[in-house]
């Protein structure tokens, strides 16, 4: 029970942080996804994560494995070498500039 009630003060409290940020600076839902992975990603190696799991797993889960998910991806693509890290920037580069071709065309169809 005291799990339970440990993971909904603590879920609730991250709901209000979050809730205060996008009322205070007007963001989108799609800038504080943004804003939580980029939390999670700082917080993980400091082992804040780690300390909120231990405390309330359910709630801490989802920040931890965004987090996980992102410290652990560039530890590999910095610790494979240079060949590896251009191949991403390159797909990344490639799937930019394939979102701006496709934001332009929608542009064009759908203008009146």
């Amino acid at each position: 029970m005291m799990l339970f009630l440990m993971s909904f003060i603590i879920g609730g409290t991250i709901c209000l942080i979050f809730q205060i940020l996008i009322m205070r600076f007007e963001a989108s839902p799609e800038r504080m996804i943004v804003v939580c992975f980029i939390a999670g990603a700082a917080l993980t190696p400091s082992g804040f994560t780690l300390a909120l799991s231990a405390v309330a797993p359910g709630i801490a889960s989802q920040v931890t494995d965004a987090g996980k998910a992102i410290v652990l991806t560039t530890d590999a693509l910095l610790s494979a070498g240079v060949p590896a890290l251009f191949s991403v920037l390159g797909l990344m580069a490639f799937l930019i500039l394939l979102g701006i071709i496709a934001g332009m065309i929608r542009s064009l169809i759908t203008k009146k």
